[in-house]
């Protein structure tokens, strides 16, 4: 089941208050790298239905059946999700400017497809994939690489340039994007959990989609950190397509760390050029962050000073054996 994509791609990965953002940021600073603005989700939004939804038996359809008739209708719950319906729920996603699956209107902006592409180029796009003679997980997939190849062209993307997109989540799909697109690579960031579950505790003063219990917060960063370790360990990946930076050797190490990445990706890393990036992007400086802000304070060991007793000791209770490797 191969697909070829036609552009380099760098894509950035990692747990959600990881860094994410800042490292794309600086990464995007790079006059031979395009950024996406804003999280696609791409392969939740496009793959995802056609691997799992698909699947429901009878009993699945019951038991989501507000969820099925909101997003397709009565029929998909009585007698099966069919092709089509997966389809044009896709297309009435992008229509609506939302995704249900989110459940936050607030993250609707930041977070979707309509981050790639125009919607009159969506449609041709589906359009087009509907047609070939292949099954819809193929097809699926054969729509994000166009998703991301339109987007490269839309924003002038030349051939000695990259096009960098953050999708966190993106790092359960690392197997299929390094399949996808033959010339990508992929960074993973990881961060010492504790100090992620203190920039969501912060965030979530100010975001719906960030208020979760710290044993939530364990459970997705251990999740998330178990795909990296999964995709690290795969003996047909290579270390040239996918590798990790912590973020507190990219706090402590910024210009020596950008300087790897940038040679990672293969791109020019003269000392001016990262020097300008370190400047631009130095969290200090940065004016508005602090606490319900989307940037904090980025401090290493922040979580000694918020976390509470109690969610220290739940961390070390939960988590302590992926803490220490």
């Amino acid at each position: 089941m191969h697909v070829s994509s036609k552009c380099r791609n760098v894509f950035v990965v990692g747990c959600p208050r990881s860094g994410t953002s800042w490292l794309s940021n600086m990464l995007g600073e790079h006059h031979d790298i395009i950024q996406i603005p804003h999280e696609s989700w791409a392969y939740k939004f496009v793959y995802e239905p056609f691997e799992y939804i698909h699947k429901f038996n009878f009993q699945q359809r019951i038991r989501n059946r507000k969820w099925l008739i909101k997003r397709y209708k009565l029929s998909s719950v009585l007698f099966g999700i069919q092709s089509n319906d997966l389809w044009e729920g896709i297309l009435r996603d992008y229509s609506n400017g939302k995704n249900d699956n989110t459940g936050f209107p607030e993250r609707v902006k930041h977070i979707g497809i309509h981050n790639l592409v125009s919607e009159q180029d969506f449609r041709k796009l589906v359009q087009t994939v509907c047609g070939l003679p292949e099954k819809d997980l193929v097809k699926a997939r054969k729509l994000v690489v166009r998703l991301f190849e339109q987007c490269f062209l839309n924003l002038g993307g030349k051939p000695n340039q990259v096009l960098l997109e953050k999708t966190p989540e993106h790092v359960r799909r690392v197997n299929l994007i390094l399949s996808d697109f033959p010339d990508a690579k992929v960074i993973e960031i990881i961060r010492d959990g504790r100090d992620v579950c203190a920039s969501f505790q912060s965030y979530a003063k100010s975001q719906l989609w960030a208020q979760k219990s710290t044993t939530e917060i364990i459970q997705l960063w251990q999740k998330h950190i178990k795909f990296g370790m999964k995709f690290r360990h795969d003996p047909s990946i290579s270390s040239d397509r996918f590798i990790s930076v912590k973020y507190e050797d990219l706090r402590q190490n910024t210009k020596a760390e950008l300087t790897r990445l940038l040679d990672y990706i293969g791109l020019n890393s003269d000392l001016d050029i990262v020097d300008s990036i370190v400047s631009a992007h130095d969290i200090r400086n940065i004016k508005f962050k602090g606490e319900g802000k989307h940037t904090n304070k980025g401090i290493v060991g922040r979580w000694r000073d918020s976390l509470s007793v109690d969610d220290i000791a739940l961390w070390d209770h939960l988590a302590h054996e992926d803490l220490k490797r």
